[in-house]
């Protein structure tokens, strides 16, 4: 038991040094072992503020078109790009639509609530 108390001492007393001497390693560059949090947060909220911009932005394809753009709702050409949300309008529009007037409401009671008369003039008018 003795022996084994002895092993345990010195392991324990091994840990020791490395931890002391890792502390020592760290102090001695602290500023530069603590700018990698601060450089990694900054990096962080960059490409968080890029990835929220590509979705909504550019409107309109921009970049070089040197394949066609055929397919509708592709945000990607060959070399170029248009935002998600504006590049998947169509789709979008088409799917709530659909999602509104299937699920949300029920097209009778909608139609039932509107006077006709008014939807006669506006249609009359333009508006």
């Amino acid at each position: 038991a003795a022996a084994w108390l002895c092993v345990a001492g010195s392991a324990a007393l091994g840990r020791r040094w490395v931890a002391v001497g890792a502390w020592r390693k760290f102090r001695s560059k602290a500023p530069v072992y603590l700018t990698i949090p601060a450089i990694a947060g900054l990096l962080n909220w960059a490409t968080n503020q890029l990835a929220v911009w590509m979705i909504f932005n550019p409107q309109e394809f921009a970049g070089i078109p040197l394949i066609s753009r055929e397919r509708e709702g592709e945000p990607l050409g060959f070399f170029g790009w248009q935002g998600i949300i504006p590049s998947k309008v169509r789709k979008m529009a088409g799917d709530i639509v659909d999602m509104t007037l299937g699920e949300l409401v029920d097209a009778k009671t909608l139609f039932s609530r509107v006077d006709s008369r008014t939807i006669a003039e506006q249609l009359r008018e333009g508006g």
